[in-house]
């Protein structure tokens, strides 16, 4: 589980997360893409960044883990002595909400072809424009 935390000075703690669905892309790309590209001056707290909960069914592109079939987002707070996906639950409700001042997980709920949607609508508007 990919995981960056950007710490500068004292602050509450913001717990971002993303690929809690593995067709969910928004969110790590999103996330890694702060990763990257946040200026670390500019944080008063700590960031802690998962770009990717769930990476099995990211990489398979699928809304459940593909090995036990669960959706993690159904999961909650999950078991530690459960499957994968209850694991990775209970990991993050046991484990890293507690050390969280506020939690988002940004998402577009799985809109399918999202980024090719937005590519023709660029390009309709560079035409137009």
């Amino acid at each position: 589980m990919p995981i960056a935390v950007i710490k500068n000075g004292s602050g509450p703690t913001l717990i971002l997360t993303g690929g809690n669905h593995g067709d969910d892309y928004e969110g790590p790309f999103f996330i890694s893409e702060l990763v990257r590209d946040l200026d670390s001056t500019r944080v008063s707290g700590r960031l802690i960044l998962m770009p990717i909960l769930n990476n099995s069914a990211t990489q398979a592109g699928q809304r459940v883990f593909p090995l036990d079939g669960l959706n993690l987002n159904r999961t909650f707070s999950g078991d530690p002595y459960g499957s994968i996906t209850e694991q990775i639950s209970f990991y993050q409700n046991d484990h890293l909400f507690p050390v969280g001042d506020a939690y988002a997980d940004p998402t577009l709920e799985a809109v399918p072809c999202t980024f090719y949607q937005v590519r023709l609508l660029n390009q309709h508007l560079r035409k137009n424009n």
